[in-house]
């Protein structure tokens, strides 16, 4: 190993022989180091690279793994993975040895992120999907024995309970209570109405709505990734889908539409972070005494309605985006174990009355 203080760059840098998997004799030489520590570190996750060993950091194996991807995905979804990684993963791991990780430590950092109060159920089940990627990679690429995050298991459900979805009676007394303000009358009510993730309501311009068929066309979603904004494809591609809405609901959108300063057909509509609507929503249920639900689970109150509603579960896949309609069922399914409650107290009262 050879490190050395670069006479033209005034930083560190490190030049090595490794054999590469031709088993070739090859030569390797890296600059810009701030230390030598730095160079030698880089130095030794190269060569467990070429190794195929895990005894590298956490950090390492990231930055591999994210050249690879880098690679093979869309670029929304790589600065996805390194926001995620930079923000809720390395503090804890990037430090640690990949082979010295252990499922008690994914257990320990799945119990800090809960206790720190700061997501929703759905964000931190995507935190641990991300992780388990990158120790998946390291499984195939690296050959490490085994995944942490798969024999520690996932945060919990991913299901919508009781408590993450509003009633039609429940939302309305929250739209009483933020009837003044019509910018909130009508993403809220876009929202409920629609069964839209807030991204994609947040993509919208007014040519994405035809008022004539009352219909909205959902082609798009919005990020806010390394303080850009970011306009990219759906989620899937079942995510691409054109939906009908009530005529109340089209005419709440029309009227904010006309307060707006610019009506530009290419501005976004619903151009307010997340974190503002989030708020709006906390302010709104406490007027109104409602419990208090997130965002997302408006989308699961939508989907609520149409299941007490009766809607066949295809239509609704089709509504929510969903690619197909086993993954509605996944999430919804303890619903229609409700619906099927009721159906029998029915049955129930209808074959009591004809015994009597």
């Amino acid at each position: 190993m050879a490190t050395f203080k670069d006479s033209y760059t005034k930083s560190w840098a490190c030049k090595f022989r490794y054999r590469n998997w031709q088993g070739e004799t090859k030569q390797h030489k890296k600059t810009g180091f701030k230390t030598q520590k730095e160079a030698k570190e880089y130095e030794k996750a190269f060569l467990d690279r070429e190794k195929n060993s895990c005894d590298m950091t956490m950090q390492s194996l990231f930055d591999y793994y994210i050249a690879d991807c880098k690679a093979r995905l869309k670029p929304r979804s790589v600065v996805t993975k390194e926001s995620n990684w930079r923000l809720h993963s390395a503090p804890f791991f990037a430090k640690k040895k990949v082979n010295e990780v252990t499922p008690a430590d994914i257990r320990k950092w799945q119990t800090e992120q809960i206790n720190s109060g700061k997501f929703e159920q759905n964000t931190l089940i995507q935190m641990h999907i991300q992780l388990s990627a990158l120790f998946t990679y390291a499984v195939k690429v690296y050959g490490l024995a085994k995944n942490p995050c798969s024999i520690a298991g996932n945060f919990g459900r991913s299901k919508a309970s009781k408590d993450e979805y509003w009633t039609v009676e429940e939302f309305n007394c929250f739209l009483n209570a933020v009837k003044d303000d019509i910018e909130q009358e009508a993403v809220f009510t876009l929202l409920f109405y629609s069964g839209m993730r807030i991204g994609e309501v947040q993509a919208l311009t007014i040519d994405d709505f035809d008022f004539a068929k009352n219909t909205v066309t959902i082609s798009k979603t919005y990020q806010r990734l390394e303080r850009k904004d970011v306009i990219g494809p759906p989620k899937t591609e079942g995510s691409r889908r054109t939906i009908t809405l009530p005529p109340s609901v089209m005419a709440k959108v029309r009227e904010y539409h006309f307060t707006l300063y610019d009506k530009g057909k290419a501005n976004r509509l619903f151009f307010r972070s997340q974190e503002c609507y989030w708020r709006w929503l906390k302010r709104g249920a406490q007027r109104a005494g409602v419990k208090l639900i997130t965002l997302h689970s408006l989308r699961h109150s939508h989907a609520s309605l149409l299941i007490n509603m009766g809607t066949p579960i295809k239509q609704i896949s089709e509504r929510l985006g969903h690619d197909n309609v086993k993954t509605t069922l996944t999430v919804y399914a303890h619903m229609y174990k409700e619906r099927e409650t009721e159906m029998i107290t029915m049955l129930e009262s209808f074959a009591s009355a004809q015994n009597g």
